[in-house]
């Protein structure tokens, strides 16, 4: 599927790549508006693009620039692995491949760079980059985003610490059980806001972790003295926070919770995140059978330490779609960029699911050449009070295959206007199961009718 990058290496990339000089006219996009029956908001807060991610930022550029707080992109890894989103059918299990991450060196650099200034020049002045990556490129993306950041901008190297995969693949060295999320400011006006933990420990354990209990019985624990002035000392003598060794040293008390019979200390988050495990142990509602889901757990830490309710957050990366999830939870504006069909459909679905606000789908159509094509037969009765009962009965898919269960999304616009579809029915097929094959609406013009398999593959039809 990929095109030769630069002749004069003469590699073929397996990335969707598009010649980056002449990029798609607006007229090249389609629009689909979901409008999820849960809502009860109409107004549009999110963005979900399918295309190269260049070519979207180019798009949302002009009106964007300047104004993203924070954007977090898990790119490829170098790994020089196919990934598959796998789906659940009903009698079997289905590998769709998500995107091919296999690359020279070099070209995967020249991928990388520009979008990485494009996304620079979206965010805000204290607008923040998080970028997920591991072992076989932390240390070139390090030296990238020096020069286009500038390296008085580095913030943290966070250590993703998720824990053992074990040993039988790492025979000679230690085991590799972390990523790393690089994290760079637009300017130092970019500030990280403090993350806590809560540590729940009973009596014995706190006192195992040398935690005493003062004549109040509030349990405590305690740090050096540091810098604090005899003036300061005072005023935190009376505040009851000076703690005095057997030896005569002023040591500074740290008060900590109780709830029952157990006592909470809150535990400031450093650089390594030891407590969020990967999505080999996350909820099962949670996995959507992407091959490189990140939990939300990880996303929701990342979200919250560095925006407000309302900022935009942006991933270009989108993948399973957890970062435009947790953000759409978090009351957080979106948008989310994937050039694999897979992706739309796994986060689309996810955003139904989770009783989103409204948001449109958008595609960017700049190569015709691979446009595929299915085939649905559906019956729709009228019934009484403009009401249309809209049964699918057959859908074959431009690879061949047949079968209803091969639909992961049905959408109806009960009042098409021939230009953007906007879905106000959506059906999400769940996981070992077939689609809702019955639906009953209102019409209140046109009826459209909107198909897409699991291979991304659309169907359109009027009535």
């Amino acid at each position: 599927m990929g095109k030769t990058y630069k002749k004069e290496r003469a590699i073929r990339l397996t990335w969707d790549e598009r010649p980056q000089k002449n990029y798609p006219s607006y007229e090249a996009i389609t629009t689909e508006e979901v409008y999820p029956e849960s809502s009860k908001s109409r107004k549009l807060s999110g963005r979900l693009i399918t295309g190269d991610n260049l070519s979207a930022i180019n798009h949302i550029s002009n009106e964007l620039s300047g104004k993203v707080k924070l954007i977090y992109i898990d790119p490829p890894f170098l790994s020089n692995v196919d990934y598959n989103h796998t789906t659940t059918l009903p009698d079997k299990k289905i590998s769709v491949k998500a995107y091919t991450d296999k690359w020279e060196r070099a070209s995967y650099l020249d991928m990388l760079k520009p979008r990485i200034e494009a996304m620079h020049g979206l965010l805000t002045d204290d607008g923040f980059l998080f970028l997920h990556c591991d072992w076989r490129v932390s240390h070139l993306v390090r030296v990238l985003l020096d020069e286009i950041f500038g390296e008085e901008n580095f913030l943290n190297e966070i250590i993703w610490n998720y824990g053992g995969r074990g040993a039988k693949a790492v025979s000679g060295q230690f085991p590799r059980n972390h990523d790393t999320i690089i994290v760079y400011g637009k300017t130092r006006k970019a500030k990280l806001k403090k993350v806590f933990t809560e540590r729940i420990m009973t009596h014995a354990e706190a006192h195992q972790r040398g935690i005493r209990i003062d004549s109040e019985g509030r349990y405590f624990k305690t740090s050096p003295r540091g810098d604090y002035t005899d003036k300061s000392i005072k005023a935190l003598e009376k505040e009851g926070r000076v703690h005095r060794t057997s030896g005569g040293k002023e040591r500074i008390k740290y008060f900590l919770r109780r709830s029952g019979k157990k006592i909470i200390e809150d535990i400031l988050v450093g650089d390594v995140w030891d407590d969020i495990p990967d999505a080999m142990h996350i909820p099962l509602k949670e996995r959507t059978g992407y091959g490189t889901q990140k939990p939300e757990l990880l996303l929701q830490r990342i979200i919250e330490c560095g925006t407000d309710k309302n900022d935009i957050v942006c991933d270009f990366f989108t993948g399973s779609g957890t970062t435009v999830t947790v953000a759409e939870k978090l009351g957080r504006r979106w948008i989310g960029c994937d050039h694999g069909k897979p992706s739309l459909t796994v986060t689309r679905s996810r955003l139904i699911k989770t009783g989103a606000k409204p948001f449109t789908s958008e595609s960017i159509d700049d190569d015709a050449k691979e446009k595929k094509t299915g085939k649905i037969k559906l019956r729709a009765v009228k019934n009484t009070n403009n009401e249309v009962t809209i049964t699918l009965k057959k859908y074959i898919s431009s690879s061949a295959e047949q079968g209803l269960e091969l639909i992961e999304y049905l959408a109806i616009d009960t009042a098409y206007d021939g230009s953007i579809f906007r879905s106000v029915v959506q059906r999400v097929r769940e996981s070992g199961k077939c689609i809702t094959n019955e639906v009953t609406v209102k019409a209140k013009g046109k009826l459209a009718i909107k198909t897409t398999d699991l291979y991304g593959v659309n169907t359109l039809t009027l009535l």
